[in-house]
């Protein structure tokens, strides 16, 4: 994209801003063009960062944002913030206009500074755009999104005793079923809850098939299907781990297994999230997720696993999940 377009952002494309400074993608062309580097460099954005962590808020929460930047001309550097509605989703690189910015919504600690905090005016999805500025006709730009939610008076979660078991040699206790289905491929997703050869302990364990070409995952839930929408999970206050046994069909199948999967953005997310990435081998394997000192005063999701190959199908298998003291 020789000038600018925009897709998904305002920014995903594009070499030039509006304004006409020039971009990063610009000194790259630059330098295979030119067969030289540039007479002055763009600034680069070091870090974009937002308080709340988790970029959600409730309606009329301010959120701060901070710049921090380097130019290695160490041209005077200046900062600018946009607050847009986040755009609609477009299909295979369809025209879309821009939103509108809400400027009004936006204050800088002091004109041209690196910090705003911004009180986005109603809710739903909205995008920060930030723009760093060198006065030699480069620039830098980053990017995040906020959600605004309504504050609700959440029902509180019920404690489940500790030790608590998942899986132990038997179809998966409730109230978890695994119906968290993910993936463009999800309906090729098959786990067998009943596996008799080689379990890990007991008379059988689960099989799992993820699908070749596609990401693809599983979440434990509670309520069954709910993402967010619905009151339900558990406190688990005081487990320190979740342990579980896995090995692969072959050997070096890769996976993920975590706690957590409903994010901030919904009305009833997990409170904790912490996830493992293994490569499995041929032999029975424990693996443990750490969960000491995090808020499991609501889990929605207490195991999840997901995974990626190209051009197979990845088989492994997993027993013996429990939620511990």
């Amino acid at each position: 994209m020789w000038e600018k377009k925009i897709e998904k952002t305002d920014t995903y494309f594009g070499q030039w801003l509006d304004s006409g400074e020039r971009l990063a993608g610009a000194e790259v062309f630059h330098e295979l063009f030119e067969g030289k580097p540039p007479a002055n460099w763009c600034p680069t954005i070091e870090s974009f960062n937002v308080t709340p962590l988790e970029h959600v808020a409730f309606a009329g929460q301010p959120i701060k944002f901070s710049v921090v930047a380097s130019d290695r001309d160490d041209d005077d550097l200046s900062y600018r913030f946009e607050l847009k509605r986040e755009l609609r989703a477009t299909v295979g690189g369809d025209h879309i206009d821009s939103n509108k910015n809400l400027f009004k919504a936006i204050k800088h600690s002091d004109p041209g500074s690196n910090k705003a905090t911004i009180t986005p005016p109603a809710l739903g999805a909205f995008r920060v755009y930030a723009y760093v500025f060198d006065g030699e006709g480069n620039a830098a730009t980053a990017t995040t999104t906020v959600t605004i939610k309504r504050k609700v008076e959440l029902v509180k979660a019920k404690t489940l005793k500790l030790p608590y078991s998942l899986y132990s040699d038997r179809q998966p206790q409730q109230p978890y079923p695994p119906s968290g289905y993910m993936g463009d491929k999800s309906g090729q997703i098959k786990i067998n809850f009943d596996w008799k050869d080689r379990p890990h302990s007991g008379s059988s364990c689960l099989q799992i098939h993820a699908p070749a070409g596609a990401w693809s995952g599983v979440n434990w839930q509670h309520p069954a299907g709910d993402w967010g929408g619905r009151a339900g999970g558990f406190d688990f206050s005081g487990a320190k781990r979740l342990k579980f046994w896995a090995r692969g069909a072959n050997g070096g199948e890769e996976v993920t297994f975590a706690l957590g999967g409903i994010g901030p953005s919904e009305t009833y997310f997990d409170t904790a999230k912490s996830d493992l990435q293994v490569k499995l081998t041929k032999e029975w394997k424990q693996y443990e997720i750490d969960l000491d000192g995090k808020d499991l005063t609501r889990v929605k999701t207490p195991f999840h696993w997901s995974s990626y190959h190209g051009s197979k199908v990845i088989e492994f298998f997993v027993d013996d999940i429990r939620i511990e003291n």
